[in-house]
């Protein structure tokens, strides 16, 4: 039995054991993150057969392991800042349009830094009501969720919580954390007026039905882990779910299928926001 063989075979353990939809995310996606967990347990890159009898022995660790490792879960607070200016401009241009408060939807949220981002800018920008806005936050791993719902955040050598955090002037008064700027922090924690604004709920963009309409939908940088064929699914149920008028954001380095532009016109092309037609 080839390589191939035992990956389609451990794929298969992972989609129909613990309900993770492999079949569609990019395989070289898949086999990265996969042979993460393989040399973290000793095993050879491409010893799948072996991680799959792993797994069938497992008492649940390395399958949590597993799932979180697979999911997207790279993240930062106000990440791509030239794409935070253009937000804070769609969020005031939607409340001036809105007599009532704005559904905001980001996923996958990851460990909960962009949704609170959000809530963080609406409270400090003049021309934004966040007492009119609404933000869900949904991601497909219970761990990162648990750390969202936590707003508790470690200090990394990959990154820096003070520069993320810079983008706002009055950042601080939104931890709880200490006010003197001269200590060297270890770790943030989200301050409970900024928890409060943001609901955390797990789902599965790719299998679960959406369910509810949105002004605005923040999914970046997903549609560059999930194989080709299924981008246009995603996208129609975006469209669905949007708002006419509404915006959809994107990653910079992804791109709306041919098929689903007719449903969305560029706001701002080079962060890759879209308007609702």
């Amino acid at each position: 039995m080839t390589h191939t063989d035992d990956f389609d075979r451990l794929l298969s353990h992972i989609e129909s054991r613990y309900g993770f939809a492999t079949s569609y995310y990019a395989d070289r996606y898949l086999r990265r993150r996969i042979r993460s967990r393989l040399s973290r347990n000793g095993l050879e890159r491409d010893a799948y057969s072996s991680y799959l009898s792993l797994l069938e022995a497992d008492d649940g660790a390395e399958r949590t392991a597993l799932l979180d490792t697979l999911s997207v879960n790279v993240t930062s607070f106000f990440r791509d800042t030239s794409v935070w200016d253009e937000l804070r401009g769609v969020l005031e241009t939607l409340q001036e349009r809105r007599d009532r408060p704005l559904s905001v939807w980001s996923v996958p949220c990851s460990d909960g830094r962009e949704p609170y981002s959000l809530a963080m800018l609406a409270r400090e920008s003049a021309g934004i009501s966040s007492h009119r806005l609404s933000i869900r936050a949904s991601d497909i791993d219970e761990n990162a969720l648990e750390r969202a719902r936590n707003g508790v955040y470690e200090q990394q050598r990959t990154s820096n919580l003070e520069t993320e955090l810079s983008y706002l002037d009055a950042y601080r008064s939104y931890l709880d954390c200490p006010d003197d700027r001269d200590d060297d922090l270890e770790s943030y924690r989200v301050g409970s007026s900024i928890k409060r604004m943001v609901d955390f709920d797990r789902f599965d963009l790719i299998t679960d039905s959406i369910g509810s309409t949105y002004d605005l939908v923040l999914c970046r940088n997903f549609f560059i882990y999930v194989d080709d064929r299924h981008h246009r699914t995603v996208l129609e149920k975006f469209a669905d779910a949007i708002r006419p008028g509404g915006y959809l954001v994107i990653g910079k380095s992804e791109s709306l299928t041919r098929n689903i532009e007719n449903a969305f016109e560029p706001a701002d092309r080079a962060s890759r926001i879209y308007r609702r037609q």
